[in-house]
């Protein structure tokens, strides 16, 4: 059908700067995009905005500081104001916000290592926060093809229940997290590690209600050689303080485990190693009886697979439920616990990945590199997930892998991370830029994915204002209206003179 027969379509409209998603990086794009003047649209295909930190659980943004001594000196993340923050803009807003709702634990200001969250106070949150902006949000809306012309992206083509509808725009963003947009444009990307295209697992976060938390803090204290961080005179101080706590403990320190009860996600090489125990937000204050917990339940799956994706969720929840009658028989404390709520979005780490103009790599994250062109620097370590449940590096905390940034320094994202080649008219914002394998683990997180949302949505709403391609436009004027709009560049070089 022809894309300029209007009678093909409910619906033709305009707009200056069209998002596609309205998860972690989107919904920021967006504010972004309508305060720096754009006629903004924010096309989402779930009715829940906020991605992974509402429909996915994901209740603590980690993190807006740089990491350090993650496993000895900074075991209290939760409730710790250590080393420099380098994420704020929109993303700090959206925690002032929260804390001023009671649906958020840190310092107005600033932010904890790991901000706890209470995630429904965040759908209305950023739901308020988009009206203010004067974006207009398609909800329950799809984005099923794309429009290419001569290279640039001309339109989009979104079904929702009102029907067919060819959305155009001046620059299009895309934050679906697996670069459906870019992909469907002609954007080269890859998949995974090098040498054989698997990626990280993926998780379904759930909480479980009925916690004798106390319960568990004794047989924590009587068989502390479990614990894998912190201290449980720590943790029992801040759960009476009405703080946030998380407790990670070793399941080869449980007592009488029959092995064959140990949850094992489908395709992954060893059961789980450890539990996770973290609790939730709500009205203020630490729900006492209510926990949060994520373990890795998907391997070996293409989850930009229409089937993989299905087969994956299915398989993750299956896990929910062993990794539940676990707690229930071997967990002190959990024995009248039930479940509570799994998530309604499975938690991807990776699928595809843009090839930009500059892929950012391992070793800018571990060097902290910095470029002239930086639109967000980042202080998150590299957080590797094993891509088979097993790891030698790994071993030492809890399967995953974490790499810290060199002297404790912050790293820039260029903007050429955005820009997807090959294609014009076109930003890319979250954890579909162009980063390595390695580096995703770092920048994968929700500071940066907020960080680089707001970028994109600044530098779409120059363009088309500019009336030039996103490639094209200046970089300090991305790098002004960012600090404008309160993000931390860690300063920028002065401009030349007028006429200079």
């Amino acid at each position: 059908m022809a894309e300029n027969d209007e009678r093909a379509f409910a619906s033709r409209t305009k707009w200056d700067v069209t998002v596609a998603g309205g998860g972690t990086a989107g919904f920021v794009a967006a504010i972004a995009a309508a305060r720096a003047g754009a006629h903004t649209l924010l096309v989402e295909r779930y009715q829940t905005l906020g991605g992974m930190m509402t429909g996915g659980l994901v209740i603590g943004i980690h993190t807006m500081r740089i990491h350090q001594g993650i496993s000895t000196v900074n075991p209290y993340q939760e409730t710790t104001y250590q080393s420099q923050q380098v994420v704020r803009g929109i993303a700090q807003e959206v925690v002032d916000r929260l804390i001023e709702m009671g649906g958020a634990f840190s310092r107005k200001g600033e932010s904890s290592s790991i901000v706890r969250f209470d995630p429904e106070l965040l759908k209305y949150l950023i739901s308020e926060m988009l009206d203010e902006a004067g974006v207009e949000v398609w909800l329950d809306s799809l984005m099923t093809d794309v429009v290419v012309e001569d290279g640039m992206v001309k339109a989009i083509l979104v079904n929702n229940k009102s029907g067919r509808h060819l959305v155009e725009a001046d620059v299009f963003i895309d934050a679906t997290g697996d670069a459906d947009l870019a992909v469907a444009a002609g954007a080269p990307w890859e998949l995974g590690r090098p040498q054989d295209g698997r990626t990280m697992p993926a998780s379904m976060v759930f909480t479980m209600g009925g916690v004798d938390l106390p319960k568990l803090f004794a047989f924590v204290r009587e068989n502390p050689e479990g614990l894998e961080s912190g201290s449980i005179d720590g943790i029992e101080q801040r759960y009476c303080e009405d703080k946030p706590i998380l407790v990670r403990y070793s399941t080869k320190a449980l007592k009488n485990v029959d092995p064959a009860d140990l949850p094992r996600a489908p395709g992954a090489r060893n059961p789980i190693t450890h539990f996770q125990v973290s609790t939730s937000i709500r009205g203020g204050q630490i729900v006492r009886t209510e926990t949060n917990h994520i373990m890795d339940s998907v391997y070996g799956l293409d989850l930009a697979n229409a089937s993989d994706l299905s087969e994956g969720i299915q398989r993750a929840r299956r896990h929910v439920m062993q990794a539940v009658n676990f707690y229930r028989k071997y967990i002190p404390g959990y024995e009248n616990a039930y479940l509570l709520q799994t998530a309604d979005q499975l938690g991807v780490r990776e699928t595809r990945r843009i090839v930009g103009d500059y892929v950012m790599t391992a070793e800018d994250v571990l060097n902290a590199t910095k470029f002239p062109d930086k639109i967000a620097r980042g202080g998150r370590a590299m957080n590797i997930h094993s891509e088979d449940g097993w790891s030698a590096a790994a071993e030492g905390f809890s399967g995953k892998q974490w790499l810290e940034i060199k002297d404790g320094k912050a790293y820039d994202v260029p903007y050429r991370a955005l820009l997807p080649k090959d294609v014009e008219g076109l930003l890319v914002a979250g954890r579909c830029i162009s980063v390595d394998h390695m580096a995703l683990g770092s920048l994968r997180g929700e500071p940066l994915c907020m960080a680089t949302g707001q970028a994109a949505g600044v530098a779409a709403a120059l363009s088309s204002q500019l009336k030039v391609t996103p490639r094209q436009l200046d970089i300090s004027l991305i790098q002004r209206k960012l600090i404008e709009q309160n993000a931390d560049l860690g300063g920028i070089p002065d401009a030349p003179p007028a006429g200079a």
